[in-house]
Parts: structure tokens; C-alpha cells; sequence
């Protein structure tokens, strides 16, 4: 369920807003000699109304792809014997590699910071561990952990002010629990700690259930806090639907703790089995 919810938020993302792909397809530093190698200059390919045109049909393709694999998921859970349900491995495996691919480019705008980058782990790597699940496999929790490690320490180190703190962390922790500004940054230097030191309780014997718990309350109540501030200040629809797709592309912040914390009593899906796909 994280990963169709969280591939339905990316595919919003993708329709109704833009995303960083201009910090590829615009950057002279990366791609440099290519337009040139196309018989344009770098100013007529920056400027050209072909470039924008791709720009929107790259991202409407990629949401479409995000959105396909979102359905294969939902079809693996409940119509397992579907053409679109044995295309769910390929799909998932496709979306990882996208979402790895917006990743680095959100790292790019951030100024190569770590802590947007590291912060998306949970969200690049759920579609991944779907589409290579085993049940009660250790090297499955073992990957689980690390991509929730990853994304608490990511968060943890804008929080406590090792990057400048997001104005939207504060006005979040504002609407969340009130007080002041001062209140909310003191509050979110704590909360931060505390994500740093659980990322490395997720691996350590007889501290991983407490870290599990607080990383499925924190994990939900950030998620949740972005349409929750956006309805207590009175945002308009599009900021409103924007921050629902926040929220979708957030829930494996805390189903995946979640998951650890339910040890995968669950089978995985038919379609997505050993002995399925070998069919």
C-alpha cells in the first residue's frame, strides 16, 4: 500500500506541477557539448520551444508510468492474475530508477546537500523492495532499515539546524503543537536528535522496537501535518491538493517502519513472488 499510494502522489506531481528536470536538461555543465553534437548552439537549445515542449511531454510520460505502476501494485494486491499485476515487477523496478533519477536532481538544486537526497531513500527504495520481495527475507529488512535510516538521519539533519532549517519545518511544528517560532525551533532541534540517533537504533539489539515506534508516530504525523497546515491556514485548492500529494508521496515514512515493526506477517503479493515471475 505505501508503494501505490506513494507512486499515486509522485504521478499528481508529475501532471500538475513541475519538477527539477530542468536542473538536468538546462545545465550546460552536465550535459555540455550535446546540444552542439545536435547542431545548436547553447543558447538557441536553452531558449527553444522544442525544449520546453519536451520538458512537459517527458514529465506527463513519466506520470503516466508512475501512475501504470501505482495500478499494478493495487492490481498485484487484488487482482493478482491480471496482465497489469504480471507487470508489476518491471513497472516497480522502472519507478525506483525514475524517482533515483529526481533524487539526485533534487540534490543538484539543494546545492549537492546530503540531506535531501538522503530523505528520499524511503521513497525511491520502496518500489525496489517490492519488486524484489521475499517474505521474511533478512536481506529485505536489512534493506528496509537502511532506507528508513537513511531518511530519518536525512530529515534529522535539517532539523536540528545542521542545514538552515525549511521555513515550512517551522510553520509546520506552528500549526502541529502552536507557540512561537523560538518554541517551534527548540522543539524541532529535540525532534531532530532524536532522528539522528534513530537511525542507528534501527540496527542495534534491544533498541530497534523503540526506534521502530517512533519512527511510525513521527513518520505519520509529519506526513499527515502538510494537508492538516495547509487546511488550518486556509490554503486555496491548489495548495491544498499539492500538499495531499505530499502526503502520498510521504507514506512510506512510516509504513516501512511500520512493516518492520509487524515483522512481514503478510505474504507478498502472488505476481510479485519467485516461482510467479519465473512463470
Amino acid at each position: 500500500m505505501a508503494c501505490a499510494l506513494s507512486l499515486g502522489g509522485w504521478a499528481a506531481q508529475h501532471f500538475f506541477w513541475e519538477l527539477p528536470y530542468r536542473a538536468f536538461f538546462w545545465s550546460q555543465g552536465l550535459l555540455g557539448p550535446v546540444p552542439e553534437l545536435l547542431g545548436f548552439s547553447w543558447e538557441d537549445y536553452a531558449s527553444s520551444g522544442g525544449l520546453a515542449f519536451f520538458l512537459e511531454a517527458l514529465s506527463a510520460t513519466a506520470g503516466a508510468m508512475l501512475l501504470t505502476a501505482s495500478a499494478a501494485t493495487l492490481a498485484g494486491l487484488l487482482a493478482p492474475g491480471t496482465w497489469l499485476a504480471r507487470r508489476a515487477p518491471q513497472l516497480l523496478a522502472a519507478a525506483s530508477i525514475l524517482l533515483a533519477f529526481l533524487a539526485l536532481l533534487f540534490f543538484k538544486e539543494s546545492g549537492f546537500r546530503a540531506g535531501p537526497l538522503l530523505e528520499l531513500s524511503s521513497q525511491v527504495a520502496t518500489p525496489a523492495l517490492l519488486a524484489r520481495w521475499r517474505a521474511r527475507s533478512e536481506g529485505t529488512r536489512l534493506a528496509i532499515q537502511a532506507a528508513v535510516a537513511l531518511t530519518f538521519f536525512g530529515h534529522g539533519l535539517f532539523a536540528v539546524g545542521f542545514y538552515p532549517v525549511p521555513g515550512n519545518f517551522v510553520d509546520l511544528t506552528l500549526q502541529l503543537v502552536g507557540g512561537t517560532e523560538s518554541h517551534a525551533r527548540s522543539l524541532l532541534r529535540v525532534v531532530g536528535t532524536l532522528d539522528l540517533l534513530m537511525a542507528p537504533a534501527l540496527f542495534i539489539p534491544g533498541l530497534g522496537k523503540a526506534a521502530l515506534t517512533y519512527g511510525v508516530l513521527w513518520g505519520f504525523l509529519t506526513t499527515v501535518a502538510r494537508p492538516a497546515a495547509a487546511l488550518a491556514i486556509g490554503a486555496d485548492a491548489s495548495a491544498l491538493a499539492y500538499s495531499i500529494s505530499e502526503m502520498l508521496c510521504r507514506t512510506p515514512h512510516f509504513l516501512l517502519p511500520a512493516a518492520l515493526a509487524f515483522g512481514f506477517r503478510w505474504e507478498f503479493p502472488p505476481t510479485l513472488a519467485p516461482s510467479a515471475r519465473k512463470g
